[in-house]
């Protein structure tokens, strides 16, 4: 049975990818990176055995790596649902962006401080800035 593994984070040409189950692996990050570095559309290869990342530089299509490393049964892409930002904005109907976490966590400490009674200072001030993070937000 191959190791699953995770893309953790992919822009155009450059791909990070998890390993958990082998996260102080030496040998199998060695391994890992040895036959990402023989494929002809890698550009570069950085394992982090105590992570259990792989960060893979490639000229192409990731894809086609991924189908290879999984050919060569050297892990499995886990596809599983994760809880992301895109869940968040269709349930919430809004786009979220930074400025609306900002805001969303300024609210929140505007809470906490009026439920200990602090409310002229540090729960205006909060709201005050969570206020001013969500008229900034989207745009």
């Amino acid at each position: 049975m191959s190791t699953p593994a995770l893309i953790a984070h992919h822009i155009p040409g450059r791909a990070r990818l998890l390993v958990p189950g082998k996260r102080g692996d030496v040998q199998y990050f060695a391994r890992l990176s040895a036959a990402f570095s023989q494929a002809g559309n890698v550009k570069c290869v950085k394992s982090n055995p105590e992570t259990g990342s792989l960060t893979v530089e490639f000229r192409d299509d990731l894809g086609a790596i991924m189908r290879r490393a999984q050919a060569q049964d050297l892990f499995t892409l886990d596809q599983s649902p994760t809880v992301s930002l895109k869940l968040i904005q269709l349930v919430s109907g809004r786009k979220i962006d930074a400025m609306f976490m900002l805001g969303s966590v300024m609210g929140a400490a505007g809470m906490v401080q009026l439920m200990r009674g602090r409310v002229l200072v540090p729960a205006i001030s909060f709201f005050w800035y969570a206020m001013q993070a969500f008229r900034r937000s989207g745009s």
